[in-house]
């Protein structure tokens, strides 16, 4: 497959309706703001990434889909400039004040929807020592793939997780007919590496495998699995009910409980 036929099949799917996502991710802030800032010697990826690219002081970074800001203010320790990029209104707030809170004034938040965001404009072509997208679904087509490779004039970085399955995503996708599983991380994973090879790069890749627990309030819940599939389709007032009374009869003690299995995949490559 060629570049152009990547382009016409890696098309933005992950996320129809920016309202309904930028609703989903502001829904979970909270929980993400409570994540603690990466460490550089017990973080794996943060380990990979100083590694390969050798981070030093004299560099600038750009973290795609920064969420609350973790990896940037991490990058903006060891380099002279970081700059996150995420659309949720609530990720950027929390991202700001966690900055300002541990006098990082080296860090600069920006709150767009990376596939809309104008890089020629921002002046970010061919302006980043180091770019990366950690674990975000921001880059979710050729597009935006592309955009991540034209920031770069040094390092870049993509982790994704992929073989994922989601003990209770996967079945209201299925009750909201949607796909069983959501493979647009594993076609990402394909179609970046197609693009990167036929543009004469030679990208290398880390793979961990991990398991993730979490326990959400039905009202949590809701918002969250509910907003998933409303990022993908209209949803009629009948159709989020029967979403919810499947929510409500996994509830145990008022939480409802998840388990995710998933495989890690970091690719990494040099312009």
């Amino acid at each position: 497959m060629n570049i152009k036929q990547i382009r016409e099949n890696w098309l933005d799917s992950a996320d129809k309706d920016l309202n309904a996502s930028i609703e989903m991710w502001n829904s979970v802030s909270d929980k993400y703001n409570e994540i603690p800032i990466p460490d550089w010697h017990e973080n794996k990826f943060l380990r990979l990434l100083n590694d390969f690219a050798q981070v030093s002081n004299e560099m600038s970074s750009l973290d795609i889909g920064c969420g609350a800001g973790n990896y940037s203010i991490a990058l903006a320790e060891k380099v002279n400039k970081s700059v996150g990029i995420d659309l949720s209104p609530n990720m950027i707030a929390y991202a700001k004040n966690k900055a300002t809170e541990r006098g990082v004034n080296n860090v600069e938040f920006i709150c767009e929807d990376w596939n809309a965001f104008d890089i020629k404009k921002a002046g970010f072509e061919n302006s980043f020592d180091i770019v990366f997208a950690h674990m975000t679904p921001a880059i979710c087509s050729a597009a935006a793939f592309e955009k991540m490779i034209a920031c770069s004039k040094g390092y870049c970085l993509m982790a994704k997780p992929t073989r994922r399955k989601d003990s209770v995503l996967d079945q209201i996708r299925r009750i909201a007919d949607l796909d069983e599983t959501d493979k647009s991380f594993d076609e990402a994973i394909s179609y970046a590496f197609d693009i990167l090879w036929q543009l004469g790069y030679c990208p290398k890749f880390t793979y961990y495998d991990e398991v993730w627990e979490s326990n959400k309030t039905p009202e949590e819940a809701y918002a969250w699995y509910i907003g998933r599939v409303k990022t993908r389709k209209k949803l009629a007032e009948a159709d989020e009910a029967r979403l919810k009374d499947y929510l409500q009869s996994i509830a145990v003690d008022g939480k409802i409980a998840e388990t995710i299995t998933t495989t890690i995949v970091t690719m990494y490559w040099q312009k």
